[in-house]
């Protein structure tokens, strides 16, 4: 077929936390609503006439089956390295792999994924997460940070271990999870200015409460991409975030606060989940106590940087970053 003068057949299916309000839920349903705004046909999963069938979710020789899938591309990611054992396989068995970061590229190349690998990110609802104009004010000062669970790579003990060093007059610290979350604080859901939410929010919901902060926390210890920190920072508020992985591809000190990330650890939670040895990176603490007593002793100097990351990234719509993506599959997989 001679698919320059015509339309695409894309199926597109996602095997990650479909339906799911954050994370990998939320970029299947982008991605698909993305790819219904293009020039390309959407298949149906009920149907077998595709050009390209793209899949979202974790590399799975049961999909490709124990052959090979040239009319398969993977979008996928890893927030830890090295890879699991076969993933690298499993892509050279397929056309190749959607990557939505270059840190995320050069660990499946490092890994031994030979088969071409595209680079392309997520985006921002900007009808949703809006900028809010910040100023001083004689209200207690608002830190927030988020995870899906307290315990994850999301590193919510260092932050409360930074909030609470960095002891700042006047100031809380509101940590969102979702609600299926079995809370573990170690001994700090006593503490006066610590409060836990758990609730599963709407998008809407979730940018009221970012646009309602005077700094964002994010000591993560990797991302395949990291859309928690461009969101907040679509709000314009403060964002001080491990420069780490995936995350390393928007972030830059003119528009956030960079908290070093050079000793790798082992993460629990990858090893227990994949079986094997894998490593994110540790957040300096001394580093994050003092970037959050910056932007609590210099509120404007804060704040202007939160508008220009608002600036900055409110040019990243999805539909943009889709526009993006499907040019480089048309160009690699696609001709």
């Amino acid at each position: 077929m001679n698919l320059k003068n015509s339309k695409p057949n894309i199926l597109f299916g996602s095997v990650a936390q479909p339906g799911l309000a954050f994370g990998y839920g939320t970029i299947g349903e982008e991605i698909l609503k993305g790819f219904s705004e293009l020039d390309v046909n959407v298949v149906g999963q009920g149907v077998f006439d595709w050009d390209l069938a793209i899949v979202l979710g974790l590399p799975s020789s049961w999909i490709i089956g124990k052959g090979n899938r040239p009319d398969l591309l993977w979008h996928t990611m890893l927030e830890v390295d090295p890879l699991p054992p076969g993933w690298a396989d499993i892509i050279n068995r397929s056309a190749g792999l959607w990557s939505p970061s270059n840190w995320v590229k050069e660990l499946f190349i490092n890994n031994g994924v030979k088969q071409p690998i595209i680079v392309s990110g997520y985006g921002v609802d900007t009808d949703i997460f809006k900028p809010v104009e910040r100023i001083e004010r004689d209200e207690p000062f608002k830190v927030i940070a988020w995870a899906r669970s307290f315990v994850s790579r999301k590193s919510i003990m260092d932050t409360i271990r930074a909030f609470i060093d960095a002891d700042l007059p006047d100031a809380f610290l509101e940590i969102k999870l979702n609600e299926d979350d079995i809370l573990a604080p170690n001994g700090v859901e006593d503490h006066p200015e610590i409060y836990f939410i758990k609730e599963t929010w709407p998008k809407a919901k979730l940018a009221r409460w970012l646009q309602s902060a005077d700094a964002f926390v994010y000591l993560s210890e990797g991302e395949g991409f990291g859309l928690m920190p461009l969101e907040a920072m679509a709000t314009g508020v403060p964002t001080i975030c491990a420069y780490n992985t995936g995350m390393k591809d928007y972030l830059t000190d003119d528009i956030a606060y960079l908290v070093e990330s050079k000793d790798r650890i082992l993460s629990s939670t990858y090893t227990k989940h994949f079986g094997y040895n894998c490593y994110g990176y540790k957040s300096n603490l001394d580093q994050a106590v003092e970037l959050l007593r910056e932007v609590y002793y210099n509120r404007k100097d804060a704040y202007n940087k939160g508008k220009r990351a608002s600036d900055s990234v409110q040019s990243m719509t999805w539909e943009k970053q889709m526009q993006k993506a499907f040019r480089q599959i048309q160009q690699t997989f696609l001709n």
